[in-house]
């Protein structure tokens, strides 16, 4: 048996939805037929099976979201059984420790303010100076416990935090981390999405009462570029500028000039 994962589809994709399955359970397939449809924050592709064999099983229907690392379809390649995920190699049975062979705690625990684990947290709320200064300080500001109005992180809760040890280890923890924790970076992501500090979102009306709706899902490029709008929207200050000038005196020279150059090469005078 052979399970496939969803292989890594691109530089800081951490995961896909099934547009469409080529093959059912039973199925036989070859190596680099059509196995499945899967479209990433930046394009649609179809991924081609790595083996020859019969499908025994998929995981996902149409529309579910998987991650790169899961195991989506299972293939009977004619070689050994799967091994289960929780039986353990022959190298790999776990020895009892002794109390005198445990090793020693580590010096600083991370801590997570209100119990919330920082993967939970939403959109981070600071000022650019209060961004500037966790950057200059080594620290992820996501990892700030926020105490200023509204959930603001402050300058104060910057240094309060790089100044503790516990700060110290989770901001390196953090770093070493960022990468590899998929299931984290999309969990903030999830809540990104959906979370607009500051106001109250009303609700859509019933448009079914004016006609006839259709509704499609927002699909994972659409809902990528939905994203950044709204984070856009949230995070820089969008300013409007605007001037007013008297040309009535340049107005009356344009006129002027257009009917004395009425008829020349040029002589088509604009503002």
């Amino acid at each position: 048996m052979y399970e496939f994962k969803l292989p890594d589809l691109g530089e800081g994709i951490h995961e896909g939805e099934i547009l469409e399955w080529h093959v059912a359970p039973g199925d036989t397939i070859n190596e680099d037929d059509p196995l499945v449809d899967v479209e990433t924050d930046k394009a649609a592709l179809t991924i081609p099976s790595p083996r020859s064999g019969k499908i025994v099983s998929v995981t996902g229907k149409v529309g579910d979201t998987v991650l790169v690392g899961d195991v989506i379809t299972v293939i009977d390649d004619g070689g050994e059984p799967a091994r289960e995920a929780d039986e353990p190699e022959a190298d790999e049975v776990e020895v009892p420790v002794t109390p005198e062979d445990a090793p020693a705690a580590p010096a600083a625990v991370k801590a997570e303010p209100a119990g919330v684990p920082a993967a939970e947290w939403g959109p981070v709320i600071a000022a650019p100076a209060t961004r500037r200064l966790a950057r200059e300080l080594g620290i992820d500001i996501r990892q700030v416990p926020p105490t200023g109005p509204g959930g603001r992180v402050t300058p104060e809760d910057v240094t309060r935090f790089a100044g503790s040890a516990t700060g110290a280890a989770a901001a390196g923890q953090e770093a070493a981390s960022v990468k590899t924790d998929s299931v984290a970076a999309s969990k903030i992501a999830a809540q990104a999405a959906n979370t607009i500090p500051y106001l109250d979102i009303e609700p859509l009306p019933d448009f079914a009462e004016w006609g006839e709706v259709e509704i499609e899902p927002l699909r994972s490029i659409r809902r990528k570029v939905a994203r950044k709008m709204v984070t856009s929207m949230v995070l820089v200050p969008h300013v409007a500028h605007m001037d007013d000038a008297d040309v009535t005196q340049l107005e009356e020279f344009r006129l002027r000039e257009r009917e004395r150059l009425a008829g020349k090469p040029g002589g088509r005078l604009t503002l």
